[in-house]
């Protein structure tokens, strides 16, 4: 019989040998499994794999099958439980995993470089995208040129942004449907408080339908210098102040004005605002039938300019600057003469009334054509007389007309084309003085 020390040193190479080849085996099966786990990751969506990538995956199912099948430990004799028990193997006498075969190796390497040249290529595909279509008009045109130009700042860029930015404003949109002719320049004055009174006339409505004012509204506009790619006015004004020439010139455009102005003011003074300054359209009115209508346009321009600090104030428009009335208004003259030379304009003493109570301020009946006042044709070029009523002295109405008719006219004995004052005329309030007389010598 063989001794049990003996048969265990026997049997202790064989089970080393065993365990060698299992850790070796299951190196190998954790190296295949990194390196196919290593390929899905790096497997893009919808890319085929090569030749070799397919071969490799079947070599590992393979070899992962063929050590399924083995054995872990190979046969070896079996022991008796009277047998002594083996003594433990030291750890450092257990062979560590042996690395893989030259071949092995380099076979992974060249797959390795296969899959990164193909993801590589599959890179350069995304990247290069196809180019849109060209949108230049001009056949041969370079793309690069087109886009240089494209990218070059425009002098009036700024001028053109500050312009949409104004006609975005919601308070804008009325006035643009109501003025279709409105600028934005204009629009941008007013709202900034600068729009110069001087100008106003290029508000005026008969510009909004005629083609020939919109042309000179477009020249007018042009009064500006560019600096810096932003827009400046010249000092000169774009109207002259001889353009207003009545107070309906500047009526037309000053209701546009105004209309702009409450349109523009904050919700909370609109209402007021807009009573000011139809209050201040009636002063200018007044002003106008007692005033020359020259130092009226005057007073306008020096109080309007004086709102432009606060513009949508409406105590400022509606409160009236006595200073300014004493320095810029003069009121109309009462004289003029008696007989011959320069007739005085009756259009000039529209809104002049006679006082009933003096009499040197009074109008003479003298200087009253009676012709006229008659129904008889007078022609006013060469008249000197006045044509005006001779009762309340209004120029809008013969004396047979007036309302206000105290006295009854009769037919005068002398002949038709003399003009006197009738035979019956009766003094008004003292309109004539004791030592008047007519051109007849009767009282």
């Amino acid at each position: 019989m063989v001794p049990r020390q003996l048969r265990a040193q026997s049997l202790q190479p064989t089970r080393t040998s065993a365990r060698q080849q299992e850790l070796r085996q299951q190196e190998e099966l954790r190296q295949q499994e990194e390196l196919q786990a290593r390929q899905a990751s790096t497997r893009a969506p919808g890319s085929h794999t090569s030749q070799s990538q397919d071969a490799a995956a079947s070599q590992a199912t393979s070899t992962r099958r063929s050590a399924t099948t083995q054995p872990r430990f190979p046969t070896a004799p079996r022991l008796s439980a009277s047998s002594a028990p083996m003594p433990p193997v030291p750890p450092n006498s257990l062979a560590g995993p042996l690395p893989s075969s030259t071949a092995t190796e380099s076979g992974v390497a060249q797959k390795l470089d296969t899959l990164i040249d193909l993801m590589g290529m599959f890179a350069r595909q995304q990247t290069q995208l196809p180019q849109p279509a060209s949108s230049d008009p001009v056949p041969g045109a370079d793309p690069a040129s087109l886009q240089q130009v494209a990218r070059t700042p425009v002098g009036n860029t700024s001028s053109e942004a500050e312009d949409g930015a104004v006609w975005t404003d919601p308070r804008v949109r009325p006035l643009k449907v109501r003025y279709p002719r409105l600028d934005a320049k204009t629009i941008r004055q007013i709202l900034e408080g600068k729009f110069r009174p001087e100008n106003i006339l290029r508000l005026r409505a008969s510009s909004y339908n005629s083609p020939a004012a919109a042309a000179k509204e477009r020249q007018l506009a042009n009064n500006t210098v560019m600096v810096g790619g932003h827009r400046f006015e010249t000092e000169t004004p774009d109207i002259q102040l001889e353009e207003y020439s009545t107070l309906l010139v500047l009526l037309q455009p000053l209701v546009v004005y105004s209309q702009c102005l409450i349109q523009l003011a904050p919700p909370p003074l609109q209402l007021s605002l807009s009573g000011a300054l139809w209050d201040y359209v009636f002063h200018l009115i007044d002003l106008n039938r007692i005033h020359t209508w020259e130092s009226v346009r005057d007073y306008h321009i020096a109080f309007h300019y004086n709102r432009l600090e606060d513009v949508y104030n409406p105590e400022g428009w509606g409160t009236k600057d006595l200073h300014l009335e004493f320095t810029h208004l003069r009121k109309r003259g009462t004289d003029f003469p008696r007989s011959g030379g320069v007739k005085r304009s009756a259009e000039s003493m529209l809104f002049t009334r006679a006082s009933t109570t003096g009499s040197s301020g009074n109008f003479n009946p003298e200087d009253v054509c009676w012709r006229w006042n008659r129904g008889t044709y007078c022609n006013a070029q060469s008249c000197k007389y006045l044509h005006i009523c001779s009762i309340c002295f209004e120029g809008s109405h013969m004396s047979r007309d007036c309302n206000s008719r105290r006295t009854n006219f009769t037919r005068s004995s002398q002949p038709p084309g003399a003009n006197q004052i009738p035979v019956n005329y009766s003094r008004r309030s003292q309109g004539l003085d004791n030592g008047t007389h007519s051109a007849t010598g009767q009282r």
